[in-house]
């Protein structure tokens, strides 16, 4: 019996060449703005900070964007200011959104996976333009899109939760993706969006 509905947000409930093109830049052009004003207090809270300028500690939040800060204390902080960042609007696919409600209230745990920094996929989801869907996930995992990164966060999932893979229902729009989940022996379910978008966009 299938318990568990692991959503891949990208491309699957997000067009990622926007949120990435549009949405990504316009945050982290918050987080500057924040980081340069506050430079002096964030310095000297931090144990070992080792920036020496607001120029210098942008640039490793920027590596935030691609799950690499290492350093719990900034790590802390990027998810911080994601939950007290302005309101967004982000449109999501609504073939995908308008079933989460439906698959909640008939009981399974629905769980998001995205190379996204997980405070940034709470805030995507916290701020669609068809209301919070952010309440419907359970959990949210970070991965990488390499075979080996996305076959060691699925197989981390399973045993977090102590999920058999048929038990679990992977959603995603990459042919690719859903390969590596079959072959770990996940249920899966192809969404098709090669024919809205640029193809060659999309990490088929």
């Amino acid at each position: 019996m299938n318990k568990y509905i692991l959503i891949d947000l990208e491309w699957t409930l997000f067009n990622s060449q926007t949120i990435n093109e549009d949405i990504l830049p316009y945050v982290l052009k918050d987080m500057s703005d924040f980081v340069s004003g506050n430079f002096a207090q964030l310095a000297e809270s931090q144990e070992g900070f080792a920036a020496t300028s607001p120029r210098e500690l942008v640039d490793i939040f920027r590596t935030w964007a691609n799950g690499e800060i290492s350093n719990s204390v900034l790590k802390a902080f990027s998810e911080k200011f994601m939950e007290s960042n302005k309101t967004l609007e982000v449109k999501a696919f609504l073939d995908v959104s308008q079933n989460l409600r439906d698959w909640s209230e008939i009981g399974f745990t629905i769980l998001a996976i995205s190379r996204w920094p997980i405070a940034f996929q709470r805030l995507l989801l916290r701020n669609c333009d068809c209301g919070d869907l952010d309440k419907y996930f359970n959990d949210h995992y970070e991965s990488t899109k390499t075979r080996e990164g996305l076959s060691r966060t699925l197989k981390l999932i399973g045993k977090e939760y102590d999920a058999e893979p048929v038990e679990i229902i992977y959603i995603s729009s990459s042919k690719k993706d859903i390969a590596i989940a079959q072959g770990l022996g996940l249920n899966v379910k192809l969404i098709n969006r090669e024919s809205s978008f640029d193809f060659a966009q999309h990490p088929n």
